[in-house]
């Protein structure tokens, strides 16, 4: 499941404060699940984004990779 949908409102600055959101969710949970459309604006965005990730200190992986950890025996929890 996404926990941000980065451009539910298409202006620049929501989809800046929607990636910020992300991040957020990333460094309290682990990881966060973004999505968004194609769209111009959109792709701007994330491509200065994309640019200043290094200093960000988050690593983009594959959504696989955080279902396998999802699906870890070690990450499961009994319940």
């Amino acid at each position: 499941a996404r926990d941000v949908f980065l451009d539910n409102d298409p202006a620049p600055t929501a989809i800046r404060a929607r990636l910020a959101e992300t991040e957020a969710i990333a460094r309290r949970q682990g990881y966060a699940v973004a999505i968004g459309h194609p769209h111009d604006g959109t792709l701007d965005v994330l491509a200065v984004w994309l640019r200043e990730i290094g200093s960000r200190d988050i690593t983009l992986v594959p959504i696989s990779a955080i279902v396998r950890r999802q699906l870890s025996p070690a990450t499961a929890q009994d319940g």
